[in-house]
């Protein structure tokens, strides 16, 4: 997977492939997702799951903010042209 995208304070996104998508929708909002930031993922396994804590750290900063949390994480998948 490549790294996470971030819409609003409640929507993060990873790209699978050219194809596929995994969308979570956070457990509870996360007011610093905003603008410039790097996911900082506390996961347990090789994979990011529900529940699994993230903090973020702002662009120039060694301080990150307080913990958030992934929501369940949806596949979708691109369909093919016709």
């Amino acid at each position: 997977m490549n790294g996470p995208e971030s819409f609003g304070d409640r929507t993060i996104v990873y790209r699978q492939s050219g194809r596929r998508i995994w969308v979570s929708k956070l457990r509870d909002g996360c007011p610093w997702l905003r603008g410039d930031r790097t996911l900082i993922v506390e996961s347990f396994g090789t994979q990011v799951c529900q529940n699994d804590q993230f903090r973020v750290l702002p662009r120039g900063s060694a301080i990150a903010s307080g913990s958030c949390f992934f929501g369940t994480f949806t596949p979708y998948d691109r369909v093919a042209a016709r």
